[in-house]
């Protein structure tokens, strides 16, 4: 099982209103430090934070303590910003060298070791490579390919991703979406790597309905080393829990959450509790991140925990 965790770290970082039970009430506090002392950034308190829906990446880096942002706002960029205040520190180097797919990079994973990795969005893994590109750490001057092929001939794969581990125990995982149709793409593909740089792609086949195709297109995130949550918006029972072997995965569970829409998610565990973070996307959501407890994969709990971004 993992310690903390990206998105977690991040979605506590933006917070500006929380509320948890109070058995739980010292575990996570809202940082009033962020965003200039109001708690949160606002759609355009900066140029990369636009009022559209060109920034969809997120991740935090263990290793510095910033937050990282994919933007497509007037240009593509990877923007850095202090994790504990917002404060903006710059951008990642070398974004201009990202090339193919819908979108040259759009989602975004840091490793334990403070790698970082973006990946791109194609609508056909086929005719357009599914690339990630790897910054060896927040100063590197440019990205290596850490990876470009096909996981599953003819997907949709990109719209997420995520890291674990870190060096030659790194692993990631992308989701495929449900159109184009083609068979596997109820599941999601894992990278390993040998070197720490380059990276293979393993599709995991689940042979089983559900999951549905597209389950893991919108959410996603590893709850340990071969456990992989995912969701999409569609789902109204919620996520799915996969166990992995090798190339093949196997439902563990299905678990319901408050909202049907909640989907980008990360796992971590904070205080010795293991926490599922939801974004609530939909136009009604307010801007809501809820924070289940998932001792129990199949019924997480605590869907009072909210925190308002």
């Amino acid at each position: 099982m993992k310690s903390i965790r990206v998105s977690v770290s991040a979605a506590v970082v933006a917070a500006s209103v929380i509320l948890i039970p109070p058995t739980q009430a010292a575990m996570l506090t809202a940082l009033s430090s962020f965003g200039g002392g109001d708690g949160w950034l606002a759609p355009g308190d900066r140029t990369y934070l636009a009022n559209d829906n060109n920034q969809r990446g997120l991740a935090y880096n263990p290793t510095t303590g910033h937050v990282l942002l994919v933007n497509r706002t007037g240009g593509l960029s990877v923007n850095v910003m202090d994790g504990a205040t917002g404060a903006d520190l710059g951008a990642l180097t070398g974004v201009g060298t990202l090339t193919g797919g819908t979108f040259a990079g759009s989602m975004i994973g840091v490793a334990g070791d403070g790698a970082v990795y973006v990946a791109n969005l194609t609508v056909n893994s086929t005719t357009s490579p599914f690339k990630i590109y790897r910054w060896a750490n927040e100063t590197s001057a440019s990205p290596t390919v850490a990876f470009s092929g096909n996981p599953l001939a003819g997907s949709r794969i990109g719209d997420t991703l995520d890291a674990l581990g870190s060096g030659t125990d790194t692993l990631l995982v992308a989701g495929y979406g449900s159109t184009p149709v083609v068979a596997g793409n109820n599941s999601f593909a894992m990278f390993s790597t040998a070197d720490g740089s380059n990276y293979a792609s393993t599709h995991i086949s689940v042979g089983t309905t559900p999951p549905n195709a597209g389950d893991f297109r919108l959410g996603i995130t590893f709850l340990d080393s071969d456990t992989v949550i995912g969701k999409q918006s569609s789902i109204s029972l919620g996520g799915r829990v996969v166990d992995v072997t090798g190339a093949a995965g196997t439902l563990n569970t299905s678990f319901a959450l408050s909202a049907a829409a909640t989907t980008p998610m990360d796992y971590a565990i904070v205080g010795g509790v293991p926490l599922l973070a939801a974004v609530n996307t939909a136009a009604d959501g307010q801007s809501m991140v809820w924070v289940y407890d998932m001792t129990n994969p199949a019924t997480p709990t605590g869907e009072t925990w909210w925190m308002k971004c």
